[in-house]
């Protein structure tokens, strides 16, 4: 099993130098020549540090007030701190109106992201475009790995692994493929196939056990995936309510998305983890029963996999209709705020999918739980004739 292991990781990383040193960059893969035929205009991000605000109220017209999006102006000094430009100091005019959510309200020592856009002709046009935040996230990542290696220990080791494969996949493949304009559909189900396998292989080993789980794994992400199209198709349900939905609808690469299709693709993946977590925990369970009691009925282990299952299967269900829940707060806010009828809610587009994403995965996870136990049954008769035949 080490061997595996480290033969995984050296695949993995012969793909990592292979993207830095070619230049396969994650912007190269999604942009591509999107310039070609547009005006060339460089645009680019970089760290800087303030060093000097002054801010100044704006004098409005009472009568007029409305036409006014600002209110306040804070010229502020900055030292860029990457980049070609590191070391340079610049003065930026930030303009505030009344938002304290969008409003990027900045003081002496603060460290935010710039944005310039370079035309070409010498001019360059630099704004604060958002907070430094990337350190937090880092330090939050690293806390993360290290809880990860402190209580797996070496099992915590082939979870980062797997961890770091499955963004190189995502990453990699399934985003730049999309944007290719291949079947968002076929890619993500070859996504999640290859994730299955490697993280069960990589977890658990090459054995029947982890072939068992992949089965089930990949019958239960179809069925959601298969219900929601269903029911998207019926619902008429467009995927383009999102606000990521009509972003895409702009993009350089001037791709005609399918919306329904991304959608379901977007189910599919996002039951994956919910789904390969219940298969496993159920055939591990079956399998340690048969362990420690070999002379049990195929009746009686298909039930200890169903009993195990049903433990686990409300608190999964809930991780996935919570965890869509939680995106969705702001909305359902919003339709309390202003005592929306439930009909109207229902019937919106926006919370039509999210039901269907939140039910549909959930459906798929609840199916897995007998799907797993009767292809673990299976499995063991399988093996049981091979060795009464021998």
């Amino acid at each position: 099993m080490k061997k595996i292991l480290i033969l995984i990781m050296a695949i993995q990383l012969i793909l990592c130098s292979y993207f830095i040193v070619y230049g396969q960059s994650f912007d190269d893969q999604f942009n591509g020549d999107v310039n070609d035929g547009l005006e060339k205009t460089s645009s680019f991000s970089v760290k800087a540090k303030v060093i000097d605000v002054v801010t100044e109220k704006i004098e409005i017209d009472e009568e007029n007030q409305e036409n006014y999006l600002f209110n306040e102006i804070q010229t502020v000094t900055l030292e860029v701190l990457s980049g070609e430009h590191k070391g340079e100091v610049v003065t930026v005019e930030n303009y505030l109106g009344t938002n304290e959510v969008s409003d990027i309200r900045v003081v002496k020592g603060q460290r935010v992201i710039l944005s310039l856009d370079d035309f070409g002709d010498g001019n360059i046009n630099v704004y604060i475009n958002s907070y430094e935040r990337d350190i937090p996230l880092y330090a939050l990542i690293l806390i993360f790995l290290i809880a990860i290696l402190c209580v797996g220990r070496f099992q915590g080791v082939k979870t980062i692994v797997t961890l770091s494969i499955t963004i190189l996949i995502v990453f990699f493949f399934t985003v730049p493929m999309i944007l290719k304009a291949y079947n968002p559909i076929l890619i993500s189900v070859v996504s999640c196939i290859a994730i299955t396998v490697i993280t069960l292989f990589i977890i658990a080993g090459v054995n029947e056990k982890s072939f068992a789980a992949i089965l089930s794994t990949a019958l239960s992400v179809i069925i959601s995936g298969l219900l929601a199209y269903l029911v998207g198709y019926f619902a008429r349900l467009t995927g383009v309510e999102m606000t990521e939905g009509n972003m895409l609808m702009h993009i350089p690469q001037n791709i005609a998305f399918n919306f329904k299709e991304l959608l379901f693709a977007g189910i599919i993946i996002g039951t994956l983890g919910a789904a390969m977590d219940m298969c496993m925990s159920v055939t591990s369970a079956m399998h340690e029963v048969k362990k420690h009691n070999p002379q049990i009925s195929s009746k009686e282990l298909y039930k200890s996999g169903l009993n195990v299952g049903k433990d686990v299967m409300g608190t999964m269900a809930n991780t996935l209709i919570l965890a869509y829940t939680g995106s969705a707060l702001p909305t359902l806010l919003v339709f309390a705020a202003y005592n929306t009828p439930m009909m109207d809610i229902m019937n919106l587009d926006i919370i039509a999918t999210e039901i269907v994403r939140s039910i549909a995965g959930s459906t798929g996870v609840v199916l897995s739980v007998p799907i797993t136990a009767y292809i673990v049954v299976l499995f063991e008769k399988i093996k049981n004739k091979r060795l009464n035949a021998q």
